[in-house]
């Protein structure tokens, strides 16, 4: 979780009226929670890195992060440049000291993705099929984005690494039953053959 705390502001209005704007203790998360609540606003992926989010965007997404109640919307309007580098590096904090070679569990991964007609993306549904796919609790949906993100691709590991050993397995299999199969032949050939020779039935 991640607490900023947002100032009172005291604007002057047209009239010379002191307007007051009241602060707040803001308590974020970002999870897969939060991700869900943005994209059915914007209706378009968070986690697009190609599409730099705007101002109005990113203090939208610290809205869905927001977990205390009750906020009003002006409050946010107080929130400072330094505190959304804040929030920003929170976001892209990994929050976990499992590393993952990027390679590993992507055959996996590519193979539960759905795509556009151009490119591939990753929304929050996308993120909840892989949970059911690999029987990830949906309360893991409340963690950090980034450490269910990884839970994801440990699995998408493991099963690769499980499909891989079972490929093996079978590939040693077939040449079991092939080398037997080639034995049988060998000894029906010679049975054949000594048959021809003594001129026998068996």
């Amino acid at each position: 979780m991640l607490v900023i705390q947002i100032e009172p502001r005291h604007d002057i209005d047209e009239n010379n009226n002191v307007i007051t704007t009241p602060g707040a203790t803001l308590q974020l998360e970002h999870s897969l929670i939060s991700l869900q609540k943005w994209e059915s606003i914007w209706h378009e992926p968070w986690l697009d890195q190609k599409h730099e989010k705007t101002r109005e965007q990113t203090i939208s997404y610290i809205k869905c992060m927001t977990i205390n109640k009750n906020v009003a919307d002006e409050v946010y309007e107080g929130i400072t440049d330094y505190q959304i580098m804040l929030v920003n590096a929170y976001i892209n904090n990994p929050m976990t000291a499992s590393t993952i070679d990027e390679k590993l569990g992507q055959n996996q991964m590519k193979k539960l993705e759905h795509k556009t007609t151009h490119d591939s993306f990753v929304s929050a549904e996308l993120i909840y099929y892989w949970m059911i796919a690999f029987h990830i609790p949906f309360d893991c949906r409340k963690w950090h984005l980034n450490q269910l993100l990884t839970l994801v691709r440990v699995c998408a590991a493991k099963k690769e690494e499980e499909n891989a050993e079972l490929e093996r397995e079978t590939k040693s299999k077939n040449k079991v039953n092939t080398n037997w199969r080639a034995t049988a032949q060998s000894f029906k050939a010679e049975n054949a053959r000594r048959r021809a020779l003594w001129h026998t039935k068996g």
